[in-house]
């Protein structure tokens, strides 16, 4: 069944970008970065320094010989020591990595915040090796218009996630909206998993930290998590820690066999993905955490809505822009939204819905 939804305004790719096969991607640029050298680098070759990022000899000497590495605005060469007071400045080209084309969708806006469909695997801010192949890069240039304008996300979504994105366009709104957090916001995550959510084995494996309620459709999970040290070029991942882990609830209700809504508590990274897992029935697509997937941007999480409830203050209420209705086919969605007076930005379906 087709999802009955509004024709919600499009924004479009900045002119630097270009589709092939259906990848999205920027046309590689130029850009440069300059550094005032760190004490561990005292005393220590440049091509020695500039191996602790992955540049080998070969690239020092030649980006020397350009000048596309300069020590204090003047030529250097691959064996130069760095003393201290030293400025180093390396010019560079940049080939950020592709994402899915999958448009970026208004679905309300007015002149304090933006609320958008974010699509999966495009980041929510410039991260890593993904800059100008953002969320609110592609917004300012493309949407706004202007690359200055200040554009902040109140709720972040994991590079992989797609969903709803609340923007604020100013420091005023988004210190007023992100004062909700934990108070008047409802987040529901929808996900496809790989087995199902056997709630009552789930709640015999961790008796201590997830309870199924009385009417035998909702689980509360609340195993705590840390984040696992950061190794350099390796994706962060987080861990169930049930001695030194952070406080972490969240709420499954069961769908159908394989889908399953997921109502946040609290914000902690990779949260939903950890605590599927860990319940046994991993997200479709989350090769972290124990599925197997042949591209990474293909992971069935979706943020399907967020609500600010009577708990939300009038001083943030008075910021948001009238959302637009928006009729969801995944089945029970619309049962564990909050009613009454409650203001709800809805997504359209993920892509992913009604394939398999």
């Amino acid at each position: 069944m087709k999802q009955s939804s509004p024709d919600f305004k499009i924004v479009p790719f900045p002119p630097d970008f270009k589709v092939q096969n259906g990848r999205l991607s920027v046309t590689p640029y130029e850009t440069s970065r300059t550094v005032n050298i760190k004490m561990r680098w005292r005393g220590r070759k440049l091509h020695e320094v500039m191996g602790e990022f992955g540049y080998d000899h070969d690239y020092v000497e030649e980006a020397t010989r350009a000048d596309h590495l300069q020590l204090n605005g003047r030529h250097c060469e691959p064996a130069d020591v760095l003393e201290n007071g030293d400025v180093l400045k390396h010019s560079y080209l940049v080939q950020e990595p592709s994402v899915v084309e999958d448009p970026i969708l208004v679905l309300a806006e007015n002149e304090h915040v933006l609320v958008v469909k974010k699509p999966a695997g495009l980041p929510c801010h410039p991260q890593g090796k993904y800059q100008r192949c953002s969320l609110t890069e592609i917004i300012r240039a493309s949407h706004l218009e202007d690359k200055s304008s200040y554009l902040h996300p109140v709720n972040r979504l994991d590079r992989q996630t797609s969903g709803v994105v609340i923007l604020a366009k100013s420091r005023k709104a988004y210190m007023a909206l992100a004062q909700e957090h934990g108070l008047g916001l409802r987040k529901v995550y929808v996900a496809r998993v790989c087995s199902e959510l056997d709630l009552m084995a789930a709640a015999r494996h961790w008796p201590q930290s997830v309870e199924v309620k009385s009417d035998g459709k909702e689980l509360v999970c609340k195993l705590p998590l840390r984040v696992e040290k950061h190794v350099a070029n390796q994706p962060l991942k987080v861990l169930v820690d049930l001695s030194d882990g952070k406080a972490a609830e969240t709420r499954f209700y069961t769908s159908s066999s394989d889908l399953v809504f997921c109502l946040l508590e609290t914000g902690r990274t990779h949260q939903i993905r950890v605590h599927l897992a860990a319940l046994g029935c991993p997200i479709v697509g989350d090769s972290l955490y124990g599925s197997a997937a042949e591209n990474e941007d293909n992971m069935c999480l979706h943020a399907a809505a967020y609500s600010l409830t009577s708990a939300t203050s009038l001083k943030a209420l008075d910021l948001l822009p009238t959302p637009v209705p928006v009729t969801s086919q995944i089945p029970g969605l619309s049962e564990i939204l909050p009613g009454g007076d409650a203001t709800t930005y809805m997504s359209t379906d993920p892509a992913w819905f009604g394939t398999r």
